[in-house]
């Protein structure tokens, strides 16, 4: 169970504080289900309903560690990009990647799309709508949770994912 006050990844929402937790009807029944009430970090409002039964809703778990975020970086030059057939298993791939709630497999996805969208820009294309779907995503989601284990600007982190996938492309 995670403590209020607490920091965790949540699905695609990114990184959400632990407000509490609350008790609310699941849908469709009389039952009664404990709920955590998430504030994401990155957006100015709303807030998440989560159950805290861990066999229902999205991935969630707690960020990464600042020295996990640092490896994470450091291994972006050798992480492989997502290896697929065709367009249709590429974005089931990314989907499958994006809904892992990993970062390691957010940063596949990011790398593949940034390899994907500078081929495009080299050839007078854009990416694809589902590719941008899927590469806001990722950005948003890795860089916001590398930000705040960071302790970093979301420009900052953006930045050092930038030079870090110049190194290996060069």
């Amino acid at each position: 169970m995670f403590s209020i006050g607490e920091l965790i990844s949540y699905g695609c929402n990114g990184v959400c504080k632990v407000e509490g937790t609350t008790m609310m009807k699941v849908p469709g029944s009389r039952e009664m289900h404990e709920y955590y009430v998430l504030r994401p970090i990155y957006r100015e409002r709303g807030m998440i309903y989560c159950p805290v039964d861990v066999q229902r809703g999205f991935v969630r778990r707690k960020i990464l560690t600042k020295e996990e975020s640092l490896s994470l970086l450091s291994q972006v030059s050798e992480m492989d990009c997502i290896k697929f057939d065709s367009r249709k298993d590429f974005e089931e791939k990314c989907k499958t990647a994006v809904l892992s709630g990993e970062c390691t497999e957010w940063m596949k996805v990011f790398k593949t799309l940034w390899k994907e969208q500078r081929h495009r820009q080299d050839t007078g294309k854009r990416m694809t709508a589902t590719q941008e779907r899927f590469m806001k995503t990722v950005r948003d989601n890795l860089c916001g949770e590398l930000a705040v284990s960071l302790e970093k600007e979301l420009i900052q982190i953006e930045s050092m994912l930038q030079e870090n996938l110049e190194k290996c492309a060069s």
